[in-house]
């Protein structure tokens, strides 16, 4: 179908032409080619040809308007530059680095930030602007090298995994917990006053001192 036969409305359809999220159709006074009559020109705009039963393209687009020696507007001409694997190897790039920043800042065990994370909180972290007390505890389990030696070390990690959830749980969305250590462990949260982190604490010292069966051995641990 040539390009001239069709309604200036009907020709992003037709076309399949989107807009760069790949979902939105293009309103007429997008496409390239209209965009270049009406406004004087298109630049590096970015696009998605989605035809039906293929694979989405991403485009980059020029357009200019063409006019004859004495300035009458003849038409325009576009340019269109399939970037599809440029962009995906961009996005590649983008994840491989938020997966190495990731790495560096936590911890492959449990999944909580590092001790790196830990400092890096610390120092970024204007305390005396909160509305709120800080409660800072560090937790440290009694005897750990015991459990590993006795029940062996993937008892002992699953010990370290259970021990993060409860700090997790107790901390609640607003606090900070960290594993900075072997078995040494750091919860920052906002408190009302030392009351309610004085409660905290007990309470986690509470739930770490409640034997639980880990691969069907009992173990009984103590911060």
């Amino acid at each position: 179908t040539d390009l001239r036969e069709l309604p200036t409305d009907q020709c992003a359809e037709a076309y399949n032409l989107y807009e760069a999220d790949g979902k939105t159709l293009m309103s007429p006074d997008r496409v390239p080619l209209f965009a270049a009559l009406k406004d004087g020109g298109v630049s590096d705009e970015e696009m998605v040809i989605a035809p039906r039963g293929l694979p989405k393209r991403q485009i980059v687009a020029q357009a200019v308007p063409l006019h004859s020696e004495d300035g009458r507007l003849l038409g325009a001409v576009a340019s269109l530059s399939d970037v599809t694997e440029a962009r995906a190897a961009e996005r590649k790039l983008r994840e491989s680095e938020v997966q190495a920043k990731h790495v560096a800042f936590h911890d492959s065990l449990t999944g909580l930030p590092n001790r790196a994370r830990f400092s890096q909180f610390v120092h970024e972290t204007d305390f005396a602007t909160h509305a709120a007390r800080t409660a800072v505890l560090y937790i440290d389990l009694a005897h750990f090298k015991a459990i590993n030696d006795t029940f062996g070390h993937k008892c002992g990690d699953n010990v370290l995994v259970s021990l993060a959830k409860i700090l997790t749980d107790r901390g609640g969305e607003e606090a900070f917990v960290a594993r900075i250590g072997g078995d040494e462990f750091v919860l920052i949260a906002p408190v009302e006053n030392e009351n309610c982190a004085l409660e905290l604490a007990q309470e986690i010292i509470s739930d770490v001192s409640k034997p639980t069966v880990i691969d069907g051995k009992t173990i009984a641990t103590r911060a």
